[in-house]
C-alpha cells in the first residue's frame, strides 16, 4: 500500500447503529499531482513521548470542521455544555421577557431622575 500525502481534508461523520457507533471517513486528495480521490484505511499508532510536541493526526480546514459538527449534530450529538444547561437558555429567555417589561414600563411612566416614576411602578 502506498503512502500519499492528502490536501483538502474532509472527515464524514455517519451513524453506524449496528455497532452502536459513529463512523468517521477521512478523504481528500493526493497532493501528488494525480488528482486522485484518497481515503484513510487505517491509522497508524505511535508510542507517546513524554515532553515531545506530537504532530496531530490529522488537520482539517474550518470549513471541513464546520462539516463535521453538522454531519455529528445529524447523528443526534450535542455539545456537553447544551446537555448540562438543560432549561438554562428557556429560563434566560423568560428572564430577558420580564426584564423587557420592567423597562418598558418604567419608561412609559415617564421616569425621571427623581425614581418617581419607579416608585409608581412598583405599586
Amino acid at each position: 500500500m502506498q503512502e500519499l500525502n492528502v490536501k483538502e481534508t474532509r472527515v464524514r461523520a455517519m451513524n453506524a447503529p449496528w455497532y452502536a457507533a459513529v463512523e468517521l471517513m477521512v478523504e481528500g486528495l493526493a497532493t501528488d499531482g494525480s488528482g486522485a480521490r484518497v481515503f484513510v484505511a487505517g491509522l497508524v499508532t505511535k508510542e507517546v513521548v513524554d515532553g515531545v510536541r506530537h504532530a496531530p493526526s490529522v488537520t482539517i480546514t474550518r470549513e471541513a470542521a464546520q462539516v463535521l459538527m453538522d454531519d455529528l449534530w445529524h447523528c443526534g450529538f450535542r455539545p456537553a455544555e447544551v446537555l448540562e444547561a438543560g432549561g438554562t437558555l428557556e429560563a434566560m429567555k423568560a428572564h430577558l421577557e420580564d426584564m423587557r417589561r420592567i423597562a418598558f414600563g418604567y419608561i412609559e411612566l415617564g421616569a425621571d431622575d427623581d425614581t418617581e416614576g419607579v416608585k409608581e411602578f412598583a405599586k
